[in-house]
């Protein structure tokens, strides 16, 4: 982050492929396909894919989420071999943005605030649908049928992991005032 900060003005971070490889030792890589990209284009992630694979052998996962756009299929499928070319794991995710699908106009409202945007002018702006958001594991099943290794290789990774939300807390600095002020 020092690094990324560095790069750029005050408040930013600008961090570089270069700078995760130099340093990937401990950490868990997931990459996640940009959603605009079209499945005839996957394998164009083939090198990153074997330069995160070289500098963190055994803890790179190529992740696939169906976003119920109409090609989630032929992409499932794409992905699918290119994991299996690529020699890493497919893990199933949520690409989640909400934890329930009422929170939909939420996620709107904050998009365009994000964007400087109405929600009237928005347009593709805005989520197709209300699918981003947190699955049970039967639901997960369900859209993963085509790949329940996929389904499978997250329940590993996440039984893997020894780390609680409950760790996250902000921890207010010790200020230099006498106690009681």
């Amino acid at each position: 982050l020092t690094q990324g900060n560095l790069r750029v003005g005050k408040g930013e971070c600008r961090l570089l492929l270069d700078d995760l490889l130099a340093d990937a030792g401990g950490l868990s890589l997931i990459v996640m396909p940009p959603h605009d990209m079209p499945a005839n284009n996957l394998p164009d992630l083939m090198p990153l894919l074997a330069r995160l694979r070289q500098a963190a052998p055994g803890a790179l996962w190529l992740g696939a989420t169906m976003r119920r756009r109409g090609d989630d299929r032929r992409r499932l499928a794409g992905l699918k071999a290119l994991a299996a070319k690529a020699g890493v794991p497919l893990l199933a995710t949520n690409d989640v943005l909400d934890h329930h699908p009422d929170e939909r106009d939420l996620q709107d409202v904050l998009t365009c605030i994000r964007e400087g945007v109405t929600v009237e002018t928005a347009g593709r702006l805005l989520e197709a649908n209300a699918e981003r958001h947190l699955k049970g594991p039967g639901e997960m099943v369900r859209l993963f049928r085509a790949a329940p290794e996929a389904v499978e290789e997250t329940a590993a990774y996440l039984a893997c992991l020894d780390f609680s939300l409950g760790e996250l807390k902000y921890e207010y600095p010790e200020e230099p005032v006498p106690p009681g002020y």
